[in-house]
């Protein structure tokens, strides 16, 4: 990695990007390569990858929503539907702020300790 990185111009003042999977493979090679921690991107292909099977359990989590908090099931069925094509359309701004919404509307469930699906 060190050759290919000095073949590609790399100084040690250089910054260094990771754009893989997540995985800590890629930037563990990195790692060993540079002297400063490399900056890690997950890439679009795998964030939609995470978010799909999210998006799959959004109507169930809506449905046992229903009975223990309406607004947080309505925020879920809203939400939910579109996240990825709205990241893969480049309105991430956009994803973001739903993601926020579904996250600040069903947190409060968590922390609140009431069980799925019971009144």
């Amino acid at each position: 990695m060190k050759a290919a990185l000095d073949t590609d111009g790399w100084t040690p003042t250089s910054r260094v990007a990771v754009l893989a999977d997540g995985a800590g493979g890629l930037r563990n090679l990195v790692n060993a390569a540079v002297p400063q921690e490399p900056r890690s991107i997950l890439d679009w292909f795998h964030i939609s990858m995470r978010l799909r099977p999210i998006e799959q359990m959004g109507p169930k989590v809506a449905a046992l929503l229903d009975a223990t908090d309406p607004d947080a099931a309505a925020t879920v069925r809203l939400k939910l539907p579109r996240l990825r094509h709205q990241m893969w359309n480049g309105k991430f701004h956009a994803a973001i702020s739903r993601m926020r919404d579904v996250y600040l509307g069903t947190d409060r469930l968590v922390g609140a300790g009431r069980p799925l699906g019971k009144v």
